[in-house]
């Protein structure tokens, strides 16, 4: 790895998208077009996912030499998770609705992001 991607914070890079997933996630339903199954809106949702892993996934190696397959599992789940607990939360508390395939959508881009990961990590 660069040095400039050895010095940089990829757990605070991390946490500050996860902040503007939340936000871009709890805007009213208005400021968004309304789209079918694998619109560009679910093409936004597997990047913004898999930038979350990828970020997520970069700190978890900057800390450890080798990182355990259970702590990788772990970590895939929290990204998943992250995602699936905004969709159940947006109905309640703004006018957007749960969208099943939105869910669909964030795992891919976390599973894509783990593979780009584990593919950057595991040549050493």
């Amino acid at each position: 790895m660069s040095n400039i991607l050895r010095n940089l914070n990829f757990k605070l890079l991390g946490i500050l998208w996860a902040l503007i997933i939340l936000v871009l996630s709890f805007l009213p339903n208005q400021t968004f077009p309304k789209v079918e199954i694998w619109s560009p809106d679910k093409l936004v949702h597997i990047f913004i996912y898999m930038v979350l892993a990828i970020l997520f996934g970069i700190s978890i190696y900057q800390d450890r030499q080798k990182v355990n397959r259970k702590l990788f599992i772990v970590y895939i789940i929290g990204c998943i998770s992250f995602g699936w607990l905004i969709e159940i939360f947006q109905p309640v508390l703004t006018d957007r609705y749960y969208e099943f395939y939105d869910i669909v959508a964030n795992i891919v881009g976390v599973i894509v992001g783990s593979m780009i990961i584990n593919l950057l990590f595991n040549q050493r």
